[in-house]
């Protein structure tokens, strides 16, 4: 039998991996070479980088959902319904302005990550601590803002998915996403919001309408936006797939619940 102490020890390992690579992808993006010597003459530079990676991973894992339904006097948001903390089960709870509270800071902290990353100020300060060898690069063709921007998106979707709180529980991730993609692209956030309203109010089902929106999104991306983001949210839509997995099982079998009907199926 496993221990769960041990269990959350070797999670914990695998996210701080992740969040290195996440970390040495974007320095490699910004064409700095990673041997160990190299790295210590742009120490300035990777201090910063791993300071932003754990920042945006620590303000996309605040657990608002958990946070509103205590402070509303609902209980513990894991204690019902599916147990996930997000609007959808917080709606569960009986209580439409805290779901909706919830909703609107799990996106608005998605998009607070990526528009500091992208702000002038980040810009500014790291373009000052590119070595002059990788300025005159072109960052393997993503532009400098491009490549904060995903940094950030990625560790603020793994914190709000994989929260250190709450022993890695957490969302399913696609309101934080939403607010990810209003500041990445409003064009793919307006096209993504249509999917979901046009599936969910034909079905009813939230859950279906963000599998579809998931799917077809990041196909309509290529073509707007092009290949850096198309392929990024296409490897971000797969995991968020992957976290609705027991839905899809419902889906199937034709026991996922409706919103707005009585009597929805709790583990929805």
């Amino acid at each position: 039998m496993k221990s769960p102490a041990l269990v959350l020890f070797f999670k914990g390992i695998l996210l701080l991996i992740i969040l290195a690579s996440c970390s040495l992808t974007t320095l490699f993006l910004l064409n700095v070479p990673l041997s160990k010597s190299l790295l210590n003459e742009n120490k300035n530079l990777v201090n910063f980088i791993l300071l932003i990676t754990m920042a945006f991973y620590f303000l996309g894992s605040i657990p608002f959902g958990l946070i509103l339904t205590k402070a509303g006097g609902l209980g513990d948001i894991r204690k019902i319904g599916s147990g996930n903390i997000g609007a959808t089960n917080v709606l569960r709870a009986g209580n439409k302005s805290i779901a909706a509270a919830t909703l609107f800071l799990d996106a608005l902290k998605g998009f607070l990550c990526v528009f500091i990353a992208s702000s002038e100020v980040s810009l500014n300060y790291v373009t000052n601590l590119i070595p002059v060898t990788a300025l005159l690069e072109d960052y393997h063709g993503i532009p400098l803002k491009i490549v904060l921007q995903l940094l950030a998106a990625t560790v603020a979707l793994l914190g709000h998915l994989y929260p250190v709180w709450l022993s890695f529980k957490g969302g399913k991730g696609i309101a934080t996403l939403a607010g990810i993609l209003l500041s990445l692209s409003p064009t793919i956030w307006i096209t993504a919001i249509a999917l979901w309203i046009v599936i969910f109010l034909k079905t009813r089902l939230s859950s279906l309408a963000a599998i579809c929106a998931l799917v077809l999104t990041p196909a309509v991306t290529f073509v707007i936006e092009g290949a850096p983001l198309g392929l990024w949210l296409t490897g971000i839509s797969t995991l968020l797939l992957w976290r609705h997995k027991d839905n899809a099982k419902r889906l199937i079998t034709g026991k996922e619940g409706k919103i707005g009907t009585k009597g929805i199926d709790a583990k929805k």
